[in-house]
């Protein structure tokens, strides 16, 4: 999850400054909001403390403010779990325990490691990788996310080919890898 939605993590105290200029940069760019600048404690804070409030730059300041106050009272790893556990993966599933039962039918002990990168990915958007319904976007976004790893130097160039080789088995089926 790291390696795909906040790179920086474990360097930053709950703002990435450069991510954020980034955003701001391409937004620019594109005339139009293009790119987030969020960090996973920013996305947690709004997808617990914040949710149902209004969006825009009001809710963004606050997310940044409460970030820095959550980054203080918790340990990176406790701000991971906190995330993993609230954070919406698709259809009825809030935290990685009912997501895990949603696209593979069982807990997240079991699920092999195709599956766990999947869901690393399906957080961004869930509607458009779900593998039920669309599996080759699913397909793009699970070789996105091994390929960040590798980036990471957290996988090795060995086993990201077999990872993107393997098939993404859920609930409904199969995803075969992208040819």
């Amino acid at each position: 999850m790291v390696a795909v939605e906040d790179k920086r993590f474990y360097e930053h105290h709950g703002i990435d400054w450069v991510r954020v200029v980034g955003a701001l940069w391409a937004n620019a760019e594109a005339h139009r909001v293009s790119q987030g600048g969020s960090t996973i404690t920013e996305q947690l804070v709004e997808n617990t403390l914040l949710r149902g409030a209004e969006k825009g730059l009001t809710k963004k300041v606050r997310a940044m403010l409460l970030s820095r106050r959550v980054e203080h009272a918790y340990s990176k790893d406790q701000i991971l779990e906190l995330y993993f556990n609230a954070v919406y993966y698709g259809p009825g599933s809030y935290g990685i325990d009912a997501a895990s039962r949603n696209y593979f039918g069982q807990p997240p002990w079991g699920l092999d490691p195709v599956q766990q990168l999947f869901l690393a990915g399906v957080v961004q958007g869930s509607a458009l990788y779900n593998p039920s319904w669309h599996c080759s976007a699913a397909r793009r976004r699970l070789d996105t996310v091994i390929t960040a790893r590798l980036d990471a130097k957290t996988l090795s160039t060995e086993e990201a080919l077999r990872l993107k080789g393997s098939p993404l088995l859920h609930i409904n089926g199969r995803c075969q890898a992208q040819v």
